[in-house]
């Protein structure tokens, strides 16, 4: 049995992950490092802010960057990176001013 967690018109297959991994770059960041100490060690990650920039945009069309706006509005829920379960990759989405 195959559970599903998003209507049929908002879902996403691998092509579709492909074609972003294709078409999005990263345009700017603003990043430095931290440390987080867990119980027995401290884990490197970072803390910043990353700008993304669809490249190409006039060969997707419509659907497909209503697609990629849909998985940038879901990051916050999902994070970013590893050990989210542990607080870390936590993701906050900022609109252009």
């Amino acid at each position: 049995m195959s559970r599903c967690f998003a209507p049929q018109d908002l879902r996403l297959n691998i092509n579709t992950l492909d074609l972003v991994a294709a078409h999005v770059a990263v345009s700017r960041f603003r990043l430095e490092t931290r440390a987080v100490i867990f119980v027995c060690y401290p884990q490197i990650g970072f803390v910043g802010t990353v700008s993304y920039r669809i490249i190409r945009s006039r060969c997707l069309g419509h659907d497909l960057i209503r697609r990629i706006n849909i998985l940038a509005d879901y990051a916050p829920f999902c994070g970013t990176g590893h050990k989210t379960t542990q607080g870390m990759g936590q993701t906050q989405r900022l609109r252009r001013r």
